[in-house]
């Protein structure tokens, strides 16, 4: 559109080139090299441009690098935007860097537009798995993500919530987070993964700690009639609106059949 700064529109570095486009909502980078300071000025620039307010919030990043690497998460697509996280999280210098752009990026209801719908991911996703795959330090991070979430749309967060249980375990750490991911979509997968992993003592005393709190961790645009709309004109509206009680029943329920399946019934 013309009212982008020059140095946000086009930007060339000794490390890097990149042009964002308003118009178009596409910010495109090609890095020169691998080093620290290349995904440095990358990762300045990123926010540079979402520092815009004429900058659109859902956008597409097209990244090209020498450097082949993909996040640690099986499924996610192999997308520049997944590429270039993965590199600059090798680097330790830059997680504050990263964390920064993730949340600038992270929106509810916004999109990066160049992935297929199946694997629709809200803007920052792929830095939040980075640096939510390295430990418990990003928690807080991860945590905000999940809140932001739309449940009708988004469910990468099923493939991060996977290995990241298959890397930490099921601890007073991670089950919170865990359940948060599990009401953050709409029909959470089952595995029978989870039900081994969550089979010890320390494990389901986690599960039971985090009942109690269950009200603290639901995110906030979590509900138990997420199917009215189908059933529009057959019950009274009065009728169908859940209690704060019958919501967190749902939510407890919900997470134990992503844990155990049918059995969870019992």
């Amino acid at each position: 559109s013309g009212k982008l700064p020059k140095d946000i529109q086009r930007r060339k570095t000794e490390h890097f080139t990149a042009s964002a486009n308003d118009a178009f909502a596409t910010i495109r980078i090609t890095a020169k090299d691998c080093t620290e300071e290349c995904y440095a000025e990358i990762l300045d620039y990123l926010c540079a441009v979402l520092e815009q307010e004429e900058f659109p919030r859902s956008y597409s990043v097209e990244f090209r690098g020498k450097e082949k690497l993909y996040l640690p998460i099986p499924g996610l697509p192999k997308k520049g935007v997944n590429q270039l996280f993965a590199c600059a999280v090798q680097h330790p210098n830059l997680h504050p860097a990263i964390e920064r752009y993730a949340r600038l990026a992270m929106r509810e209801y916004e999109w990066y537009q160049n992935l297929a719908d199946e694997a629709c991911a809200m803007p920052g996703t792929f830095a939040v798995f980075a640096l939510g795959m390295l430990g418990q330090e990003w928690w807080q991070l991860v945590w905000d993500y999940l809140d932001l979430c739309d449940d009708e749309h988004s469910h990468l967060q099923e493939k991060f919530l996977r290995e990241y249980v298959k890397q930490f375990g099921f601890t007073a750490d991670t089950v919170p987070v865990f359940v948060r991911g599990v009401l953050s979509m709409q029909n959470m997968k089952y595995s029978k993964d989870y039900a081994a992993w969550m089979a010890n003592a320390e494990s389901l005393d986690a599960l039971l700690e985090a009942k109690i709190h269950l009200s603290e961790i639901v995110p906030s645009g979590f509900s138990s009639d997420e199917d009215d709309d189908d059933d529009e004109g057959e019950e009274p509206a009065e009728e169908t609106e859940a209690s704060p009680e019958e919501v967190l029943q749902y939510a407890w329920e919900t997470v134990c059949y992503v844990i155990w399946g049918k059995a969870s019934a019992k």
